[in-house]
This record gives C-alpha cells, structure tokens and sequence, in this order.
C-alpha cells in the first residue's frame, strides 16, 4: 500500500476481488508501511525486529505489544490497476510531506499539503483495518473501499470523514490503534490512529451524516494537533508539544459531538 516507484516490485497472488475497484483477478502484495519510511525511520534493520503496539480499549489502557520485522506487514487485497496507479500517485505525492515530518522536522504545511498528506492517511487507514479480525470493523468498512475509490479520483475524500496530524515521541515507533464510538449495532464514528517515526495521523469517520464532527480531546492532550482536512489554512507542524506514549494512548480516544443533536458520544 505504500510503495514508490523507484522501489516497486509487484508480486502476484492469487486471484481475489480488489478491496477498492472490486475487479477480480490477479492481487498484488502491497506493503502496509512504505520501504521508504522503513528506510528512513529504522535503517539497517533487515532481518530484525520492533516493538509494535495495538490500542483498542478504554483510553488509559496499555497497549497490546508485540515484536514483529521492522515495517514488513504486508496485504494481497488490492489490484495491480489500483496498486501501481492511483495508489502510487498517492504514495508519490505525500512522501515528499510525510518522511521529514516522519523525522521529526519543522515545515511549513500549505493547504494542498496536507490534503496530499490526508488523502495518504486515509488510503493507510483503509488497508490497515483489513489487518483486523474484529467483524465490527469489517462492517463498518464494508462501503468505504468503494467510496473512497470514488473520491480520490477527483482528489478528495468523503465529507464524513477528518483527519488530523500530531507529534509523537516515544518509544513505539510503529502503531496502529482503532476505537469504534457507540453501541456496537449503531456506531457512531470510527477512529484510526497510526504513527511512522514521529509523525501521527488519525482519521476520524462519521456515521452521524454528512458533516464534519466536533472532536473533544482530553485537557491532557488539547491544543496539541491540527485538523487537515478539511484544512483550514497554512500551519508550520508540529502543531504543538509532542505525545507521550501514555498521551497517544490517550489522543486516541476523543469525543465527539453528532452533527444533529450535538450529545457528546464516548469511546466505547
């Protein structure tokens, strides 16, 4: 799912049904993480491994740790078609954002920045959560594929959907947490957070209606990333103080307000 051109090698699998077109015939083996995030974040790590981290519990709670090879996680859900064109324009397009922020640089992020970097995070989400076994998350994921396939083409993303960007540094270098807000028959909205180096991303979904919702971070964690999409003009990142591990696992977990009735809606 993230790799450049000048390191691309396909491998067919297979046959199956694409994740995205829902054309069958041969897959490709897409890397979850990017060979050039793995180059730049843990070099000469080949054969070796890295504490990885889950958090899909309260927020507060430890994360499920493991070791696993540095970056190596791959999927065989997706096409050739999709996997070396418009999924590689993506790819191409944010890593010229992605990698220094990945390193911990400051720079300035203009609006057509950070759409690149949304629409990147968004396609990263979309893959990762195949990696999941939980039935729930399969479902609330069932027309996403589709839809998003849709909307990058004209190089958006849905209108239920927001992404933000914070700093994180600890001593995870690779996670990946998921919360579904509300009961588990009516979800109210689904949250990604991922984290390369010390660059993190979450991508918030909504299932409220077509609007942007309202997030509410803990105090702890407050004032410390920035919205990206939609983006709301130019910001020099990082948008504030960095994430512990112990705040990540909290920035994980906000609330947010429906767009209708404007209750506030917890983590499950």
């Amino acid at each position: 799912m993230f790799t450049p051109k000048t390191t691309t090698r396909t491998t067919l699998v297979s046959s199956k049904t694409c994740l995205f077109c829902g054309r069958g015939g041969k897959m490709s083996k897409e890397h979850l993480w990017p060979k050039w995030a793995r180059a730049a974040i843990a070099p000469d790590q080949r054969g070796k491994t890295i504490r990885n981290a889950l958090h899909d519990g309260p927020p507060g709670e430890p994360f499920k740790t493991w070791e696993a090879p540095v970056f190596e996680a791959t999927l065989k859900d997706v096409c050739i078609e999709c996997n070396g064109g418009w999924m590689s324009k993506i790819e191409d397009s944010a890593k010229p954002f992605a990698l220094p922020l990945m390193l911990g640089r400051s720079i300035a992020l203009a609006p057509e920045a950070q759409r690149k970097l949304a629409l990147w995070a968004y396609l990263k989400c979309s893959l990762f959560q195949t990696m999941e076994r939980d039935t729930r998350l399969k479902e609330a994921w069932a027309k996403a594929h589709s839809v998003f396939y849709e909307t990058q083409a004209a190089g958006a993303l849905p209108a239920i959907v927001s992404v933000f960007t914070a700093r994180h540094v600890g001593t995870l270098v690779g996670q990946y947490q998921h919360r579904l807000l509300g009961s588990p028959d009516r979800p109210s909205a689904f949250i990604q957070t991922f984290t390369a180096g010390e660059f993190t991303l979450q991508v918030i979904r909504s299932y409220l209606g077509h609007r942007v919702l309202e997030v509410n971070r803990d105090s702890l964690v407050a004032g410390r990333d920035r919205r990206i999409w939609p983006a709301t003009g130019m910001f020099t990142w990082p948008p504030g103080d960095a994430l512990s591990d112990a705040e990540l696992a909290i920035y994980t977990g906000p609330r947010v307000k429906g767009p209708t009735t404007h209750r506030l809606i917890y983590p499950m």
